[in-house]
């Protein structure tokens, strides 16, 4: 069985490229499926949350990355939505934004977000980051909880 993929919720081509390149580097088996903009998101859900046939279309993601300023749809509009419309999803959705907004950081936690990470500026430090969410975050299930919470 492959890994479930990362999706990750990002407008900006340099901050894709250099996440791609920063799971490569932690070793990261997980494919990635890029959103660009807060309506891709939901529509990658709403294609993985039907029940006929998932596997074919797209599987459910292990982690949502997401970025809160985005086109067409904030990210907190996208949060709102996942908590609205799919209340039942385990896939942890980390804020990973450039923005330093505490309200926004709180509001993200009050519609779910598992945590509120600032975007690194430097490769080297993204790639830190990208090990310590593998390490903390990363599952072979698609919708699974986290290998620390897995029941042995």
């Amino acid at each position: 069985m492959s890994a479930a993929p990362i999706l990750l919720v990002e407008d900006d081509e340099n901050d894709v490229f250099f996440f791609e390149r920063a799971l490569k580097r932690a070793g990261c088996t997980h494919p990635v499926h890029v959103a660009r903009d807060g309506e891709e998101a939901i529509a990658y859900f709403t294609k993985a949350g039907a029940a006929a046939d998932r596997a074919s279309r797209l599987p459910l993601p292990c982690l949502t990355l997401l970025d809160l300023d985005l086109p067409r749809m904030a990210g907190l509009e996208v949060l709102e939505w996942i908590r609205e419309h799919m209340a039942d999803l385990t896939v942890p959705v980390i804020v990973l934004t450039a923005s330093t907004s505490k309200r926004a950081m709180r509001e993200a936690y009050r519609l779910g977000a598992k945590s509120c990470l600032l975007k690194p500026s430097h490769p080297d430090e993204l790639v830190k980051l990208v090990q310590a969410l593998k390490g903390y975050w990363s599952t072979e299930e698609p919708g699974g909880l986290p290998n620390n919470f897995r029941e042995r």
